[in-house]
């Protein structure tokens, strides 16, 4: 090197500040710094990669390889092709008792729901009149109780809304059952 002419310094300086301006601009252009914002991920040709956007978020300097994979340890479930029913809660069902006294049914009259159960029990204390049968007409099942003695007991459980009339058959009296 040596001694440099004032002349051709000038062209060697314009030289040298056009190689060092393109060697920033191919800086510059290859830094991440300066792409253009897009969305939070950049996907290459794999879509398996992807890599976060520097701009995404102001702490992000260097990229960062997400490799996103699905498990294989999982498999479908397959549902029952059976139909499905919903199971409904069963309506609640109420016993009543009718006592069978000396002259009539107490209580003589009784409005029930549909799926209640009447209990008849024999309370009689008459020294002749200690029997009892309950006998129910064919609208409400057709029932008949087997010879009751004093503290014995028959039921009977309704299943379809009807007017009833029950007939105590021994001493022929009568009470009324509304099923609703």
């Amino acid at each position: 090197m040596g001694c440099l002419n004032v002349e051709g310094d000038d062209g060697m300086r314009k030289l040298m500040y056009l190689l060092v301006g393109l060697l920033l601009i191919s800086v510059v252009s290859a830094s991440p710094l300066f792409m253009l914002p897009t969305t939070g991920l950049t996907t290459f040709m794999k879509p398996s990669l992807a890599l976060p956007n520097p701009f995404a978020s102001s702490v992000f300097n260097e990229y960062s390889i997400i490799e996103i994979s699905e498990p294989e340890d999982l498999e479908p479930i397959e549902l029952p092709k059976e139909k499905i029913v919903p199971i409904l809660e069963e309506p609640t069902s109420t016993t009543h008792v009718i006592a069978i006294g000396n002259k009539a049914f107490f209580p003589i009259k009784l409005t029930i729901e549909k799926g209640d159960t009447i209990i008849w029990k024999n309370v009689r204390d008459h020294p002749r009149l200690k029997k009892a049968i309950i006998v129910g007409p064919m609208l409400c099942g057709k029932f008949q109780s087997d010879m009751l003695f004093p503290g014995d007991s028959f039921e009977w459980t309704f299943t379809k809304k009807a007017k009833c009339t029950i007939v105590e058959a021994v001493a022929k009296y009568a009470s009324y059952v509304i099923v609703e």
